[in-house]
């Protein structure tokens, strides 16, 4: 064949008699791509509502749907370049290498990503929960494969690595749906301690956000050096767990104001000697 190649209208047929056939399979591989893209959109979108509908946790549904889509992609990939004359085997010889050296080269993330789906398919804690885990406590913003997002109460953004919080103790404040909160108030030596237990247990039932089962516990935890302690513990729900505490110590601030029960503070008494 010359190298040079003159478009004229005789040349013009052997040279689209030369050049279809590579047309064709390129256009094929390229429909078969777009389709292999259009489907997996598809089924990313199906495999998403379907897990909703069974209340899969958000970032399992969110990986899953994912790989779905990314499954049927690469095969439609291998397939379209098995129609432009490309080999599967030669694809996937090629594809298997570069995993291996992707995977050698990752070693470390590799570790994270398997962290990450553990936390997925056993579920210590789901996103929206709070918990406390490798010494920071915060909100689960999402569960990457990589990273868990914690949001903490002022408002900062900590990626954990996925080892990090697999490998530390985990604690879920809201995994059962109820919070409980210790309020401590000290009352006078000298007040009768049936009383002050009555009006505390008052106090803190009449809080709207304070449940009643388990109900309130007003109980004398210390004898201090100038009041007899009390702890009130107090359950609410995860949302009203803040707001609730600072309800609970006005009400029983008012309560034992009214009850002419003494809350006092600490003092230093200095003797001085005579000259």
């Amino acid at each position: 064949m010359p190298t040079e190649m003159n478009l004229t209208s005789d040349a013009l047929p052997s040279w689209l008699a030369a050049y279809l056939p590579f047309a064709q399979r390129v256009l094929l591989a390229a429909v078969i791509l777009f389709g292999a893209w259009v489907v997996g959109r598809w089924l990313r979108g199906w495999t998403r509502r379907r897990l909703e509908r069974r209340n899969v946790d958000p970032a399992l549904r969110r990986y899953l749907a994912a790989s779905a889509g990314w499954v049927v992609l690469l095969a439609g990939l291998a397939s379209a370049l098995d129609a432009a004359g490309v080999p599967a085997t030669s694809f996937l010889a090629v594809l298997g290498s570069a995993g291996l050296a992707v995977g050698l080269a990752m070693q470390g993330n590799l570790s994270q990503i398997a962290s990450g789906l553990m936390l997925l398919l056993f579920r210590p804690f789901t996103v929206g929960d709070v918990v406390s885990v490798a010494g920071i406590g915060g909100r689960v913003e999402d569960i990457g494969l990589l990273h868990t997002v914690l949001v903490t109460p002022d408002q900062q953004t900590v990626f954990v690595p996925n080892n990090g919080v697999l490998g530390a103790p985990i604690t879920n404040h809201t995994r059962l749906g109820i919070r409980r909160a210790l309020v401590t108030i000290g009352v006078a030596y000298g007040t009768d301690l049936d009383t002050a237990t009555e009006v505390l247990l008052r106090a803190a039932g009449d809080v709207e956000t304070v449940l009643e089962d388990p109900p309130p516990q007003a109980l004398v935890t210390a004898f201090g050096a100038s009041a007899i302690e009390f702890t009130v513990a107090c359950f609410a729900r995860p949302e009203d767990f803040v707001p609730m505490q600072d309800a609970v110590r006005r009400a029983i601030l008012r309560a034992l104001a009214a009850a002419d029960i003494e809350v006092p503070f600490d003092q230093i008494v200095v003797h001085r000697a005579a000259a």
